[in-house]
């Protein structure tokens, strides 16, 4: 009986080594994740904003402006004559008096030469613009405009002066529009009606050149008072 009790033992102990050894391995699992970054470029506007509206003729054009990043590096801003029409780079390239490239900027500040006011003949205030150009030969993207003002000359100093107030009747002189005094000056205040004459170029008189004569209309000693500055 001890012997069959011990077969029973060893029988027994056996099974559960087997229930054991043939029991399920936990399962495991692998999670992988992938994280993607996008980006996102802004294309900003062409835009152009001056540091004011009117400049002295001593002073340079100073601008802030935006342009998209798509331009290309010959993209350029330039000072055009206001009579230039607007949407042409190749018609504007042939007016500019001044230009800088934007060289793939999309954003900065900068500034150019002061055209000046010659090219609406030396008049004491010009208006021009400055516009943007999206390549060499390509497009104007958006432009402003603004004013050069030219110092007054003594001529127009005089006028303006002698306009405001003139209690002793003196002549009010013509000016040029460039602001030189006009070589021949036709007398209506503080003198005989008719009266004429030539000035020098600082607005002078020239004595030999007085004249009386009812018939002489402005304008009709022009080139004889202009002869004598030559």
């Amino acid at each position: 009986m001890k012997l069959f009790g011990v077969f029973l033992a060893l029988a027994s102990q056996s099974d559960a080594c087997s229930s054991s050894s043939s029991a399920p391995e936990p399962a495991t699992t692998t999670t992988t994740t992938t994280t993607t970054t996008t980006t996102t470029t802004t294309t900003v506007p062409p835009t152009l904003t001056l540091a004011k509206e009117d400049f002295p003729t001593a002073e340079r054009i100073s601008f802030d402006f935006t342009a998209p990043h798509v331009y290309p590096n010959n993209a350029w801003i330039g000072i055009i004559p206001t009579r230039i029409a607007h949407g042409s780079a190749r018609v504007n390239d042939q007016h500019d008096t001044a230009y800088v490239a934007i060289n793939g900027r999309t954003g900065g500040s900068d500034s150019l030469a002061n055209p000046g006011t010659q090219d609406c003949g030396g008049a004491r205030t010009c208006e021009w613009t400055i516009r943007m150009h999206d390549r060499i030969n390509g497009a104007e993207t958006t432009f402003e405009s603004f004013v050069v003002t030219r110092p007054a000359s003594k001529c127009e100093n005089e006028r303006a002066s002698l306009t405001q107030s003139n209690p002793e009747n003196e002549h009010i002189p013509e000016c040029k529009i460039n602001g030189d005094y006009t070589p021949d000056q036709y007398c209506s205040i503080g003198c005989p009606e008719g009266t004429s004459y030539c000035v020098d170029r600082q607005g002078d008189k020239i004595g030999s050149t007085i004249q009386l004569n009812n018939w002489t209309n402005k304008g009709d000693r022009r080139n004889e008072c202009q002869a004598l500055w030559n």
